[in-house]
């Protein structure tokens, strides 16, 4: 779910995982951050797939450019919940 405000200063995408599932990001333009509000799982970014083990509370920080794979934790857990705030950086 895209939160857009009519304020050009950022946006704020949702995403709700089931246990067990995996979701793509493409990259944006702009830095953001996100924070982890239910669940746990993975978030893998970069050529290389580079990946991080999150859980509810955590907060990080995605360089411009940088794609995001999500993988929520294992059957039998509560759905995995993210958001991110973003800019997209225009010239």
């Amino acid at each position: 779910m895209l939160y857009d405000p009519p304020v050009p200063e950022f946006s704020v995408l949702q995403a709700k995982i089931d246990p067990g599932a995996t979701e793509s990001h493409p990259a944006v333009d702009g830095p953001s951050i996100a924070i982890i509000t239910d669940g746990e799982g993975t978030i893998g970014w970069g050529g290389d797939q580079q990946s991080l083990h999150v859980s509810k509370g955590s907060v990080f920080f995605v360089a411009a450019g940088s794609d995001l794979k999500m993988k929520a934790g294992e059957k039998g857990t509560e759905p995995f919940s993210i958001f991110r705030a973003f800019v997209e950086a225009r010239p």
